[in-house]
């Protein structure tokens, strides 16, 4: 690209590298870049810069590729006009182009976004008559990532690297150039001392290294914060003793006097040091006090404000209270206002406890507001403030004062490890801790829960005032303090801490429904992050095609035409009824059961029938299959379910609530998914023309 440029020209038509194509043609493009980029994305925010260089980069090409597909494509523009330009002439340089990218960019992330905008971009212009409808280019699918938690994220990995971690990805198959699994595997191998020579080995070793974890963060920030919450209440009952209210009045009048004394130009050397004796023999309960009662809380700072100035605002008393700290006890006087005042190590650890009890993301736990707790008969409510698009969708979680009870996530905390410090009391003293600042801060920031008093350069609060920390300054303290708490086992970013608790759920009970509830997700697509761990996915990859044959076969054995219509070879319809006996016997709670007549609830050679224990079954195992018949069946599927939960009894249908789950999850995941969007259209054409009678009503008799 010309570099020289300037960066706020958006017309393709004014660039002299392009001056070969069509200009009626450039035109054309510009109208549409600016309709794509302004109405269809608004890209005011984000800016259309990446938008602007891949469309830029495609044009470039066909001008710069001495190719027969593009010479003939700018030949026919050129000659008989971008309107007239036939559909594979278009279609040609489309897919020479897509071989360009692969053989510049390879197949990663910048490859498949080229391809994607591009795609995105002829849908859009293609109604302005640039180029015709129906022109593709096909393009790259990612490879399975896994979710992102604090085993696929740890910075405290070991940098040298476990030699056993290569014979792992070689024997499960894995993906060696993957950093993720190569985290993942070295995290939990060398902190849990499981040897991996299976997935069940990997969930195993993975949920012990999230378990253990957690429960140390959990337990070693209460501690620490503990003891911050102890000193701030201490701190607080003597400022307010009877004794150290009139020392802080006399060490209040003494200032006042030395600062009379320095005005005027009076003041003997021998009479300052009196008054400085007299405010050292008062000691740092005193002088606690006095900024307790006198300064509102607030230690002094070096710092002069011409705008906005607070009473903390202040540099001289700021250096003259800091040497009385000093020969008082060698103290800081900053550790005062640490008593008092919420710090920022206070701060981290109060959202260490926040992020695992309550299992809320990073920006929900940072933007609350100093009233987000509400009592209610026992039960407290915390509110999210977090700016969303929709304010309406503001959620309010539940939480018990009792952090042992009714919790959350999936952490079991008994005889010793018992805890003591709930989310109310963490807001509590949050609350306590930041209310002098709140007094002090901008507008802004008022009613904010987390305030810490530092020097910055932000716009919106320049200078020395109560603000919350920024985004990457909380990152980086984070990282520092779970380190600490884990002892170097793990170091991780915020965000990881939600995301490790909702995987360890999953690991555990293979529930979506459960992990739905914990997130308080309004629908499946929110939860299916959390559910890519690598282990999971192995176990997906079943013989989908008996599965399949075996499911509609149960529902059809009396409808010999639906055999075609669904997809069976004839030749597989009897033994596909076998195991439709099979699944049946299972229940089929909205997994595939790996072997129902040989579960952990029944006799071995006996049907299970314990449809109660599949949810944590060590048999249960998620399916979602991709092909045009399966969406068929599971649209027609979801239908019948539907139907069924209005028409019969809750205790009839309560063995179909999975069911019900995972179809939902099904169809968002299949709407979602742009690699099948054709086999969903085809599906959903076939499911109109089949829903009247369908099929799968048999199984409730209906």
């Amino acid at each position: 690209m010309n570099r020289n440029r300037s960066k706020k020209s958006r017309k393709f038509s004014d660039i002299k590298e392009l001056k070969s194509l069509d200009k009626s043609f450039l035109r054309c493009f510009d109208e549409s870049f600016e309709e794509y980029v302004s109405k269809t994305l608004n890209t005011t925010i984000t800016g259309d810069d990446a938008i602007y260089s891949r469309l830029y980069t495609f044009l470039t090409f066909l001008v710069s590729k001495n190719s027969q597909s593009t010479i003939r494509l700018i030949r026919k523009l050129n000659s008989v006009g971008h309107a007239e330009v036939a559909h594979l002439d278009w279609q040609f340089s489309l897919d020479a182009y897509r071989e360009h990218v692969i053989k510049t960019y390879g197949k990663g992330t910048n490859a498949k976004n080229y391809l994607s905008i591009l795609s995105s971009f002829l849908k859009h212009s293609a109604s302005n008559g640039i180029w015709p409808h129906g022109l593709r280019i096909k393009g790259l699918k990612s490879p399975p990532r896994l979710a992102r938690s604090m085993v696929t994220n740890n910075v405290a990995r070991p940098k040298e690297g476990i030699p056993e971690v290569e014979s792992v990805i070689n024997e499960l198959g894995l993906d060696s150039d993957n950093n993720q699994i190569r985290s993942m595997l070295s995290s939990v191998m060398s902190a849990t001392g499981v040897k991996i020579k299976s997935t069940d080995d990997l969930i195993r070793a993975t949920c012990v290294f999230l378990n253990d974890n957690l429960k140390l963060i959990r337990i070693n920030a209460e501690k620490r914060l503990r003891t911050i919450i102890a000193k701030h209440l201490l701190a607080i009952r003597s400022a307010n003793k009877k004794q150290n209210i009139e020392i802080a009045a006399k060490i209040h009048e003494l200032l006042l006097y030395r600062e009379e004394l320095v005005s005027s130009g009076v003041g003997s050397t021998l009479k300052f040091q009196e008054i400085t004796l007299l405010i050292e023999s008062y000691g740092i309960d005193g002088l606690s006090a006095y900024i307790y009662h006198y300064q509102e809380g607030v230690v002094p700072r070096d710092s002069v404000e011409k705008k906005e100035p607070r009473r903390y605002h202040n540099r001289k008393l700021y250096s003259y209270l800091s040497r009385r700290c000093r020969v008082m006890g060698g103290n800081l006087i900053i550790d005062i206002n640490n008593h008092f005042n919420l710090h920022s190590e206070a701060q981290i650890l109060a959202q260490c406890i926040l992020y695992i009890d309550t299992s809320n993301n990073e920006s929900s736990i940072r933007y609350l507001n100093s009233d987000c707790l509400v009592e209610n008969e026992g039960v407290y409510h915390l509110i999210d403030n977090k700016n969303r698009a929709n304010m309406s969708k503001r959620r309010i979680g539940l939480t018990k004062a009792d952090p042992n009870e009714e919790r959350i996530d999936v952490l079991v905390f008994e005889g010793c490890e018992r805890l003591r410090l709930g989310v109310p009391k963490v807001i509590r003293y949050l609350q306590s801790a930041t209310s002098r600042y709140r007094n002090m801060a901008k507008d802004h920031n008022q009613n904010r829960l987390f305030l810490t008093l530092y020097k910055n350069q932000n716009k919106n609060n320049s200078g020395y005032f109560p603000a919350p920390l920024s985004a990457g300054a909380s990152t980086k303290s984070f990282a520092k303090v779970i380190a600490d708490l884990t002892h170097g086992a793990v170091q991780v970013p915020p965000s990881m801490m939600r995301q490790s608790s909702m995987q360890l759920t999953a690991l555990l009970t293979k529930d979506p429904l459960r992990v739905m509830k914990q997130g308080r997700h309004t629908n499946m697509s929110s939860t299916s992050a959390y559910l890519q761990h690598l282990a999971l996915n192995f176990n997906y990859e079943l013989d989908i095609r008996k599965f399949q044959n075996s499911l509609e076969a149960l529902v059809t054995m009396q409808i010999d035409e639906f055999v075609d219509f669904a997809g069976i070879d004839r030749s597989d319809y009897l033994a596909s009824v076998e195991g439709a006996k099979k699944i049946l016997n299972s229940q089929f709670g909205g997994v595939y059961c790996t072997d129902p007549i040989d579960g952990p609830y029944t006799k071995k050679g006996q049907a299970c029938n314990k449809v109660e224990f599949c949810p944590t079954c060590t048999n249960r195992r998620p399916v979602l299959v991709a092909s045009k018949h399966s969406i068929l069946n599971t649209l027609l599927w979801n239908a019948a379910l539907e139907y069924a939960f209005d028409q019969l009894s809750e205790a009839e249908m309560m063995k179909w609530q999975l069911w019900k789950v995972f179809n939902n999850y099904a169809i968002d995941a299949y709407r979602r998914n742009q690699d099948v969007r054709f086999e969903l259209s085809g599906a959903e054409t076939l499911f109109n023309l089949q829903k009247d009678e369908n099929p799968y009503l048999k199984v409730f008799n209906l």
